[in-house]
């Protein structure tokens, strides 16, 4: 997640619309959203890992199209594309949309 004001901004933005933040990697299990800022790399987590498995991960830019909205929108426009993950200095190209086709 982006830092800062930007940071401020998508907690109001989901509390208004009803949602909640988690902090601990155990309780993405009842999670719909994780939302992964999108840099040249997305570093290897334990919540990525429960993310992968449990609900879909978005780009910031999900956020601000349920604030303009009012209310939240389907994810499938904002699904984090092609990227590397990486861990422990292993990069490796990941895409949460071909991720997310494949598991259905």
């Amino acid at each position: 997640l982006p830092e800062g004001e930007r940071l401020d901004g998508f907690l109001a933005t989901v509390a208004s619309l009803g949602g909640s933040v988690v902090e601990d990697a155990a309780a993405l299990s009842g999670s719909t959203v994780m939302v992964v800022e999108p840099s040249p790399s997305v570093s290897r987590t334990i919540k990525l890992l429960v993310a992968v498995s449990v609900c879909d991960i978005v780009t910031p830019e999900w956020v601000d199209a349920c604030r303009a909205a009012d209310q939240f929108v389907p994810v499938d426009a904002y699904l984090l594309g092609e990227c590397t993950v990486s861990s422990k200095g292993i990069k490796v190209p990941w895409d949460a949309a071909k991720a997310r086709t494949r598991a259905a």
